[in-house]
């Protein structure tokens, strides 16, 4: 295990090869009253606030190839291309398309990930995960006839044991992902047309977009299919009277998702079938603010509408919105509540302090 990059305020950036590298600094943690952020290395994660920041980009390892399952299972330090690189040597793949960041597993794993199609939800069949008294559990999806969290008894205490629809979507703040491990498919082969554009023209269009923009922010709302016309036409009000703003073309894909059991608390989306929404704002005045006036009245707009933001989209901003967004974000609070009193675990996807109360 490496150690990096010691701050005025004596915050360590630890780099763990293994789980009980992992558990050793939890321990140490727990016996000094300190805090600790985590990621997986590809997400631009906040370290302010906290005394030690656990890196995973030396847990790059492929653990493990079920023939029969059709499972692969990977260190929360590798890259999602890592991941179908090696799975496509075994001619599988996710079942997961279109416009995916590169994030790592844990990183995926912790803000839901989001592809065309849907989210890393759809593949991912368990978890290790270190909770924050250094205990490593497995998580896995409840069965549509259990309850979303279930307890066992153990000789010497009550654990709380949670699934993963606290995990994915859970923003780092339940525990730390040591492996996840997928479910794949076949690769089938698709045919692809490209559509030529000018170089000149498309230069001409990015030198427009960097002589406007001082500004920039990705964002992509998950939305009801039924709510699409009225969302574009709201858009199209809204902008009018804000000159200032321009965005890349909003790109609209329909989704449809399995069943609830599989949904996370913080689920981006409500229902079988959706549309993600994703475009990259930019803006002409300078904004400093964390989270601008006029960045919450777009995702007010959007939110009318029966929206919700996912998270894959780039750092994450502590929205005054997000328990109203999401049915589950109770539920999300008191399991977190149970798992760390203490709160020894923060987030370190989010923008500021994720304060996380039961």
């Amino acid at each position: 295990m490496s150690t990096t990059e010691v701050s005025s305020h004596r915050m360590q950036i630890f780099h763990p090869y293994d789980a009980e590298d992992i558990q050793k600094i939890i321990c140490e943690a727990r016996e000094n009253g300190l805090t600790i952020k985590y990621y997986g290395g590809s997400f631009p994660v906040s370290k302010e606030g906290v005394d030690i920041v656990i890196k995973l980009d030396n847990m790059r390892r492929f653990i493990f190839y079920d023939p029969e399952e059709q499972t692969f299972t990977f260190e929360g330090g590798l890259t999602i291309s890592e991941v179908l690189q090696s799975m496509e040597y075994l001619n599988y793949t996710l079942e997961l398309y279109g416009i995916i960041p590169d994030m790592t597993v844990a990183d995926a794993v912790s803000v839901g990930l989001m592809g065309s199609n849907g989210t890393i939800a759809h593949c991912l069949k368990s978890c290790q995960v270190i909770h924050a008294d250094g205990a490593l559990i497995d998580w896995v999806w409840p069965t549509p006839e259990e309850v979303s969290n279930r307890s066992v008894n153990i000789p010497t205490e009550r654990h709380f044991l949670p699934t993963l629809q606290t995990v994915v979507c859970g923003l780092g703040v339940f525990g730390i992902v040591s492996t996840a491990t997928f479910k794949c498919i076949p690769i089938h082969l698709a045919q692809e047309t490209v559509f030529e554009c000018p170089l000149n023209e498309m230069v001409n269009n990015w030198q427009q977009l960097l002589n406007v923009a001082s500004y920039c922010k990705g964002i992509k709302w998950s939305l009801p299919a039924d709510k699409l016309q009225s969302v574009i036409e709201d858009i199209g009000i809204w902008s009018k009277h804000r000159f200032y703003l321009c965005s890349t073309p909003i790109l609209i894909a329909v989704q449809t998702h399995q069943a609830p059991s599989h949904h996370p608390y913080l689920s981006p989306y409500t229902e079988r079938k959706t549309c993600t929404l994703w475009t990259d704002w930019f803006n002409s005045r300078s904004i400093t603010s964390s989270y601008s006036a006029t960045m919450a009245e777009f995702e007010a707009l959007l939110q009318k509408n029966g929206g919700r933001k996912c998270w894959s989209a780039g750092p994450v901003y502590a929205s005054p919105l997000i328990g109203q967004m999401y049915p589950g974000f109770r539920q999300w609070c008191e399991t977190r509540t149970i798992l760390d009193p203490t709160n020894m675990l923060r987030s370190g996807y989010v923008v500021g302090d994720l304060l996380v109360k039961g």
